[in-house]
């Protein structure tokens, strides 16, 4: 360090380079947390990939709740899917409902390089609702991702706005930052967003 008062002597240091230069895994960090973490709101655990089904499951709980969230992505050739919900006890012993996304909708990029920023939307995607009494339901949703990486690849973050035409003027519109480890993977924190640029 440098004390007050002291000029560097010889020619400027160089620019750190980027820690990763080369196009980095997004499901590798948004679905690296594991141990589980507290984001904030709630705990997150993501399961190891599923080498049969292709399947990326997310687990959501609070530490005082009887039920926990298992949402599931599908690791596709062109992106990363959202599939379905499903509605857990917890500790998950048996299935108490599920939200199906039926059009398998892209929900965000395979990859992405240091300083970019790639959005994805999801226009009026069907979904299937049933639970385990027989009771069913069904509609469409509206849903944008902005997925960003820092210039310097170490923080990743997913900005996220849900709709459901059914709730408005009912229930809030869903908007969420995560934000992720980029070099060890893993989520963080989850927070309120900004998503005024994501609504369409």
């Amino acid at each position: 360090m440098l004390l007050a008062g002291c000029r560097a002597s010889g020619p400027p240091a160089a620019p750190a380079p980027a820690v990763n230069a080369a196009p980095v895994d997004v499901a590798r960090i948004v679905f690296g947390t594991n141990p589980a973490y507290n984001v904030g709101p709630a705990w997150i655990y993501d399961a190891p990939l599923g080498l049969l089904t292709g399947e990326l499951v997310r687990v959501a709980y609070s530490l005082a709740a009887l039920i926990e969230t298992h949402s599931v992505y599908g690791l596709g050739t062109d992106c990363i899917h959202l599939r379905r919900e499903e509605s857990r006890d917890r500790p998950p012993t048996r299935l108490l409902a599920v939200q199906t996304y039926l059009d398998a909708p892209c929900w965000a990029p395979l990859t992405i390089l240091p300083g970019q920023s790639l959005p994805t939307r999801i226009p009026a995607s069907r979904w299937y609702w049933n639970n385990a009494e027989g009771a069913q339901g069904s509609g469409v949703f509206d849903d944008s991702t902005l997925v960003s990486l820092s210039d310097d690849g170490r923080v990743l973050t997913l900005l996220e706005w849900y709709r459901d035409p059914d709730w408005a003027g009912t229930v809030p519109d869903y908007c969420m930052l995560s934000t992720f480890d980029a070099i060890a993977g893993g989520m963080r924190k989850l927070e309120p967003g900004n998503c005024k640029d994501l609504k369409r």
